[in-house]
This record gives structure tokens, sequence and C-alpha cells, in this order.
């Protein structure tokens, strides 16, 4: 299962890099953009994080790719793999989304 792509995409942070982290999660490029000219206020006292979610995948490429290119630390999040059977359960949908969520957050921040 491929949930989070560290070694080529994620900018490295150094260790002497002691400021909190800030996660903005864009839904689209136009949140993506918003967030960036909220950068150059934010990074005085925050470390700016990108959490791009697998939930417009149109966009999940092309913000991932513009993250990179501009050197962003940013983590991807696919979506949890499900029987073809529980997409038509939405309760059980939502708590396989709640579970994978859980999951794999704290393995971001490790």
């Amino acid at each position: 299962m491929k949930t989070m792509q560290t070694a080529e995409t994620n900018l490295k942070v150094s260790q002497a890099d002691t400021r909190p982290a800030i996660v903005f999660s864009p839904h689209y490029m136009g949140s993506l953009r918003y967030f960036e000219k909220l950068l150059p206020y934010v990074s005085k006292k925050y470390r700016p994080v990108f959490l791009i979610l697998f939930t417009k995948q149109c966009f999940f490429s092309e913000m991932a790719a513009y993250c990179k290119d501009k050197n962003y630390e940013f983590f991807l999040m696919d979506e949890p793999i499900m029987p073809s059977f529980v997409k038509r359960f939405g309760a059980l949908r939502s708590v396989i989304f709640a579970r994978h969520y859980v999951r794999e957050l704290p393995r971001f921040f490790a």
C-alpha cells in the first residue's frame, strides 16, 4: 500500500529546525496557492507543511508536483484499500477512512 512518499518527494528538514509545524491541507490548486501566499508570514514562527489528501484525485498529482518544484515540505496520503462491497455502505466506509487516518497521520510527524 502506497500511503506516503517521503524519500523522493519531501524536502529534508534539518534537525536544528525546532519550530512547531503548521499543517495546511489544500483540496485543490487554488487553495494550495492561497496557502502559499501565507507562507512568508507563517514561516517566521512555524514550519509550514502541506498534507495532500486523496479527496480530489484529479488534483492529487498536480499538487504533489507543484510542491516538489517549489521545494515545500509535504506529505501524500492515498485512499485506503477497501473491498468492493464496502463502497456501498457509507457508515462502514467512514469507519475505514477514520481508521486509516488514525494509523497514517502519526507516521508523518515521527
